[in-house]
């Protein structure tokens, strides 16, 4: 076949085409990412506003918050982020970015967790929002009375197991062990603070 007559083929006009959409896909995927790209510093300004009800919060990195890298495991939870939070208001909340593990199908369940603390030491659990998750086809049914359940339910101690919504079972618990995981980071970061304070 002479390379006139390949250009006039049926193979040839296919080739074109498809390269012409492919190429037009490039370009609207470009547009779409720059117009719809959310930054860290604006996830995190949506997650303060759900946290503390529209109320502007300002927050700085926690001490060893730098050195998670890709996250710490602690217990069934991974920490992905620490800030602690610097407006009058609120001064003395941790804001913890933490992946549950165990979810439905071994997925995760990804929230931002306000750690209260006084004196040194945790004392409460101010909100629970969640993020995102992996695999969790029920986790539209976990409710904001379920969410405010962690505050309200505060003990002082860790969740127990039992603690579930109804409808989500395993999304519940991959909640549960996010919670829990911020409460056990805090808390460690909190002893490790007043040991290093009085050596």
């Amino acid at each position: 076949m002479s390379a006139k007559s390949f250009f006039r083929s049926t193979a040839f006009k296919c080739i074109v085409v498809l390269l012409s959409i492919v190429l037009l896909c490039s370009v609207f995927l470009t547009i779409c990412n720059a117009l719809f790209y959310v930054s860290d510093d604006e996830r995190l300004n949506r997650a303060l506003s759900e946290l503390y009800d529209g109320e502007s919060v300002t927050t700085e990195l926690a001490p060893g918050a730098d050195a998670l890298g890709n996250g710490e495991q602690v217990g069934r939870a991974v920490i992905l982020a620490a800030r602690t939070v610097t407006s009058d208001n609120h001064a003395g909340d941790w804001l913890i970015q933490v992946k549950g593990l165990d979810g439905y199908n071994g997925g995760t369940v990804t929230c931002w967790v306000v750690i209260e603390t006084q004196e040194n030491a945790v004392s409460g659990v101010g909100a629970v929002s969640i993020s995102s998750n992996e695999g969790q086809s029920y986790i539209g049914r976990i409710t904001q009375d379920f969410l405010n359940g962690f505050s309200e339910n505060f003990t002082g101690e860790n969740y127990p197991d039992g603690m579930v919504s109804s409808g989500a079972s395993y999304s519940s618990t991959a909640i549960r062990n996010a919670v829990n995981g911020a409460l056990d980071y805090v808390g460690n970061a909190l002893e490790e603070s007043g040991e290093a304070e009085h050596e």
